[in-house]
């Protein structure tokens, strides 16, 4: 006896249960396409979805997402109406069949905040393809041509381009060693410490105690520099007349100390000393400060130049103004004579 009212109340539970869940979902009033064939690849579907039942506007959760649904539609856009009534959603066709086939607009159960679901069922219609599998016996309608394969573009001109642009790229670093070469030759032909530093480059190495020419070298262009000879005693006029040397005078000194030890001493009393570096630093400086005194003579014939031109221009003016008022006076009612009526 108790197993079947257990039984009874289970059966009862059980139908409740799908009472209560039939009644969680709800049909709406759906308005679909005007006509259900005639579609092909790239048409638009566009279904209206009623929101309000039984006088009641329902509210969705979410809108159904803008994604491809199955193999021949994607839903591109889902849009509600002002009043809050209406649910739009449109579809566009992606593919086209070999034949006339029918599909259908997917199904949807759109949830609400009111705790109910909106039942929309699936939609069929057809759709065709774009040509015919094979053309017609007069030739009416050609067959479906083959893929066009892509040409490979003339590289010709791309590579005599491209030589045209290495011979002037080639052209410019030529140039530009030339004056490199031209650039160096010139200081070294014209800066004492220049020429010094390039000359004791090839006959010194360095701390060689026994290599005197280089220390020859530099003593040279002390004396050029200063346009005097240069020794121990006179180091200072030489700073004095050379003021780019100023910074270097305690080395100069340095210098001929040890120059007069090399000269006049024993070998075992020489000391090392890196003439190549002294004299490298040396011509730096010397590069600097002929550099600062071309661009400061080059601005000074500017301005010389551009002074000439305004006092030119200010001459031309007073003149053209001097002219016209003795023309002007000349030509005024009482220098001009009148004959008698």
């Amino acid at each position: 006896m108790n197993s079947v009212v257990r039984l009874f109340a289970f059966i009862i539970t059980v139908s409740a249960l799908q009472a209560t869940h039939a009644a969680d979902i709800l049909d709406t009033t759906v308005t679909n396409p005007q006509r259900a064939f005639g579609y092909t690849l790239g048409d638009v579907l566009e279904q209206k979805i009623a929101l309000s039942i039984d006088d009641t506007v329902h509210t969705l959760q979410s809108l159904p997402a803008e994604q491809r649904v199955g193999r021949w539609v994607t839903r591109s856009a889902a849009t509600i109406s002002d009043d809050a009534q209406w649910l739009t959603i449109q579809y566009q066709l992606i593919n086209a069949p070999p034949d006339v086939r029918v599909v259908a607009l997917p199904a949807l159960t759109l949830a609400t905040e009111t705790q109910v679901d909106i039942n929309v069922p699936a939609w069929p219609f057809s759709i065709a393809p774009l040509l015919p599998a094979v053309s017609d016996t007069n030739n009416l309608l050609p067959a479906i041509q083959a893929d066009e394969l892509a040409s490979i573009p003339a590289s010709e001109s791309l590579w005599r381009n491209l030589l045209i642009m290495a011979i002037v790229l080639s052209a410019l670093l030529a140039i530009w060693l030339a004056w490199w070469l031209w650039r160096n030759w010139r200081e070294a032909r014209a800066l004492p410490f220049a020429h010094a530093h390039h000359a004791i480059r090839h006959v010194a190495r360095g701390n060689d105690a026994k290599n005197n020419e280089g220390w020859l070298i530099m003593h040279n262009a002390f004396n050029q520099s200063a346009g005097r000879s240069i020794v121990s005693s006179t180091v200072i006029e030489l700073s004095r007349n050379c003021s780019w040397l100023k910074p270097f005078e305690s080395e100069i000194n340095q210098f001929f100390a040890l120059s007069s030890t090399r000269f006049f001493a024993p070998e075992s009393q020489h000391e090392p000393f890196d003439i190549i570096n002294f004299s490298k630093r040396l011509y730096q400086a010397e590069k600097r400060y002929t550099t600062s005194i071309s661009d400061a003579s080059l601005s000074s014939t500017k301005a010389a130049n551009t002074d000439s031109s305004l006092a030119a221009v200010s001459n031309t003016a007073h003149d053209k103004k001097q002219a016209d008022t003795q023309g002007g006076a000349i030509n005024s009612p009482e220098n001009t004579s009148q004959s008698p009526s």
